[in-house]
């Protein structure tokens, strides 16, 4: 998925430490009154829609916010893309203001599935593990959900690790063993398509690679996968 998000360079009057920072300071909460994310800095800053992708509207209504700063000399708005950023520190700058809002959202479907719990399903936290006989994929299932996990090596190299969890039942709790941030993973929408994994999430920590995904024919979408898996997790 290539992110589109709103680039923004600015130049100072002058080097009013104070002034810069009190800019920083106005940017986020004015991202937060437009449901943006920012990352970077104040005079090189990135900022992501989560919900709705950034269109001229967002622009303008950056344009007219800035162009009311009396500290600003001059600055340059521009929409661009994820995969067009090669400098280390602006690519920085727009993965921080992406996690940030897969973090927000995780947390908003955490608080629903919280809501939901015991209406709807009667899900329990615990899934059967099998690991593939090459010692190269870890997958776990969640019958109540329909729900499956599954863990590998980014590279696709065996882990011989994996093997202590075959043919086990145990909580999601149990995988903060393998990877320390398991609830906090920064969650991407993929399409599979074969078609085999419905509403297919993915995430990557460290070496681990993890794919959060539908069992095959239960049509359930992106959305229904993780309010399922939030609610599972809370359970």
């Amino acid at each position: 998925m290539n992110h589109h998000l709103l680039r923004l360079r600015l130049h100072m009057k002058n080097a009013d430490v104070s002034a810069t920072d009190a800019l920083w300071e106005d940017l986020v909460r004015w991202c937060d009154g437009h449901q943006l994310f920012i990352g970077g800095r104040a005079d090189s800053a990135l900022i992501y829609s989560p919900l709705l992708p950034v269109d001229a509207k967002h622009s303008r209504q950056l344009w007219a916010f800035l162009n009311r700063n009396p500290h600003i000399n001059v600055f340059r708005i521009e929409i661009v893309q994820l995969q067009s950023l090669h400098r280390l520190t602006v690519k920085t700058a727009a993965i921080e203001a992406i996690s940030q809002a897969q973090r927000y959202l995780a947390e908003r479907m955490a608080e629903c599935a919280d809501s939901l719990a015991g209406l709807t399903y009667i899900l329990t936290n615990r899934w059967s593990a099998t690991v593939t006989k090459d010692g190269k994929l870890l997958e776990l299932r969640n019958p109540a959900s329909q729900l499956r996990l599954t863990l590998s090596d980014v590279n696709g190299i065996s882990m011989p690790i994996l093997e202590q969890y075959g043919g086990a039942s145990f909580g999601l709790q149990r995988m903060e063993e393998l990877t320390p941030d398991w609830l906090g993973l920064g969650w991407h929408q993929e399409v599979d398509r074969g078609a085999m994994r419905a509403g297919k999430w993915v995430a990557t920590t460290g070496d681990w690679q993890v794919s959060l995904y539908a069992e095959p024919g239960s049509g359930l979408s992106h959305r229904a996968v993780m309010l399922r898996y939030m609610q599972v997790c809370a359970s």
